[in-house]
């Protein structure tokens, strides 16, 4: 299994779309009319500024929908090509961990036995 360029350029416009729609998420509700009471806010559906919202909002969902299916395939192919490696990786760092604490444990009962005390 090989993941394509296409892959990688698709994820990059995916998150640079997603910053966009995100920065119009925050920005555009700032453009609504001034609304008082219920009434006043009910009738901002009619403003053009509510529609770009909502679709910014719907949009920001499918790109959002589709950057998690780029990193489940990008999560399977990882787990694909790292699997004996990584294995071998955390046992190999155990095996290095114990032989530290060893040497730690030889070094606490070398200054217990010149210093007199127990350990």
């Amino acid at each position: 299994m090989k993941l394509e360029p296409s892959f990688y350029r698709s994820v990059a416009v995916c998150s640079i779309l997603s910053a966009i729609t995100t920065l119009g998420l925050i920005y555009l509700p700032e453009f609504y009319q001034p609304a008082e009471g219920f009434e006043g806010r009910m009738l901002r559906v009619a403003e053009s500024c509510f529609g770009g919202c909502e679709c910014t909002q719907a949009g920001h969902e499918i790109i959002i929908s589709a950057l998690r299916k780029h990193r489940a395939e990008n999560t399977k192919y990882l787990d694909a090509v790292a699997g004996t490696e990584y294995d071998e990786a955390i046992d190999e760092c155990a095996r290095h961990c114990e032989a530290q604490n060893a040497r730690i444990d030889t070094a606490i009962v070398a200054i217990a036995q010149a210093t007199g005390s127990q350990a």
